[in-house]
């Protein structure tokens, strides 16, 4: 048997055997998995004296922070805490972890953790010392130190745990982006979204078969607590384009908003709460058949809003091109059009995009390593289309202020351009990198 067992439940143990004269003894708590020989233990009750009977009230003593939130917690095994005859622990054939103090002059070998200035020896009984690969034995999760670690000096961890985003659309999109935030140490999300997870759903969005008939505000929280179970999570169950007035309280608290819903009219009422709570905003669309698709940074008082960037792109390319699965009322019910095809790894390029920008955005700033992301606008293209002459390519442009904005009222254009210097795919050209990165690409 393998045995996972976090670090303050260990800490936990220890400290309530303080109290207790001689060795104590405890239930864990957790999740058993006997098919595959491990339990994963989140919890520990009825810390009591070795040998006295398990009162079997259910209760948890302790129950670490990350447990995840759907965890189904029973009995799973014992713990001994102390040193003496007693220590081995109950004799029922259960699971049993031993936590003994290591002498002064002992060898610090196998699982270790220090508490209270006293270092304590972790293992499973009937093993000697840590598990060898694929064998029995114990392993500490130091969940707090080690959590971030694959991604520490990358980002600034610390502070994107104080960030607070809140995420417009729980679709493909969304739920990717919040999950992703989520994995990269954002610790504070509004999540708003009127619907629930349907079939045709599952081949793309994050969420799986498990979910169906769950709203996608409740499901997408699941997956943020998974990955971040220290997550603060907010829910709001609104249609923007009925009750635009539900966002502005919302919005006025975040750092950020991550606009993706797949219209761009509850795209233009979140434009219009976000330049009147001076709250940066970063915009994903995916184009028809997921062949491509945009990232839009709008920050209030610094570049062009939404509707500026909308309305140059309205006049080079059809907005029913963009991918849309809003319903036409007057048509009947048996013939509405069905969700937009797209495979999910190619509406993924976009979502990862949109999550890069909201990153550098939440960051305070782009470095060298960002330099294309102080653009105002990616162009991403799965398939040699529109502006793009190869699959997998990039464009990024910047944008100016559009006289006839009906939002902003600023005045200016959005236009592509490149080094060929022949096609011209917008109105007005600005600026725009064929290939940002170092060197190119071929």
């Amino acid at each position: 048997m393998f045995v996972t067992i976090p670090r303050d439940v260990v800490a936990a143990a220890v400290d309530r055997a303080a109290a207790v004269d001689g060795v104590a003894t405890a239930t864990l708590v957790g999740t058993e998995r006997p098919e595959e020989s491990v339990i994963q233990v989140w919890g520990l009750r009825d810390l009591r004296p070795a040998g006295a009977p398990d009162d079997g009230d259910g209760s948890a003593d302790h129950r670490s922070a990350f447990t995840p939130p759907d965890a189904t917690l029973a009995a799973a095994g014992s713990v001994a805490v102390g040193d003496g005859p007693d220590a081995t622990g109950p004799s029922d054939g259960e699971p049993t972890v031993r936590i003994a103090p290591v002498p002064e002059d002992g060898e610090r070998t196998g699982e270790t953790v220090d508490v209270d200035g006293t270092t304590w020896r972790v293992v499973l009984d009937g093993t000697d010392g840590p598990p060898t690969e694929g064998g029995d034995g114990v392993a500490i999760v130091h969940a707090e130190r080690d959590a971030r670690k694959r991604i520490d000096g990358l980002v600034d961890t610390d502070a994107l745990a104080d960030r607070h985003v809140t995420i417009v659309g729980l679709g493909t999109v969304g739920s990717t982006v919040a999950v992703e935030l989520a994995k990269s140490g954002v610790g504070n999300f509004t999540l708003i979204d009127p619907d629930r997870l349907e079939i045709h759903n599952v081949v793309r969005h994050e969420c799986g078969v498990d979910d169906l008939g769950r709203s996608k505000l409740d499901a997408v929280a699941d997956r943020i607590r998974e990955t971040n179970p220290l997550a603060s999570i907010e829910t709001a169950a609104v249609d923007v384009t009925e009750r635009p007035g539900a966002l502005a309280d919302r919005i006025a608290g975040s750092d950020l908003v991550a606009v993706c819903t797949d219209t761009d009219p509850s795209k233009l009422v979140v434009n219009r709460e976000c330049l009147a709570a001076d709250v940066p905003a970063v915009y994903g669309g995916v184009y028809a058949g997921a062949m491509g698709g945009d990232v839009i940074r709008v920050v209030p008082g610094e570049t062009p809003c939404y509707d500026c960037v909308l309305g140059d792109i309205s006049d080079d390319m059809a907005r029913d091109e963009r991918v849309s699965g809003e319903a036409d009322y007057g048509r009947d019910p048996d013939d509405q059009p069905g969700p937009e095809p797209g495979l999910s790894v190619d509406v993924g390029f976009v979502s990862l995009i949109q999550t890069r920008y909201a990153l550098a955005m939440l960051s305070g700033g782009i470095g060298d390593g960002d330099r294309a992301l102080d653009r105002d606008v990616c162009f991403w293209g799965n398939e040699a289309e529109y502006i793009f002459d190869r699959p997998l390519q990039s464009r990024f442009a910047t944008v100016s202020y559009r006289e006839d904005c009906y939002t902003c009222g600023g005045t200016g254009t959005l236009s592509v351009d490149d080094e060929r210097g022949a096609e011209t795919v917008l109105d007005g050209v600005t600026a725009v990198d064929e290939d940002p990165r170092p060197g190119g690409r071929d």
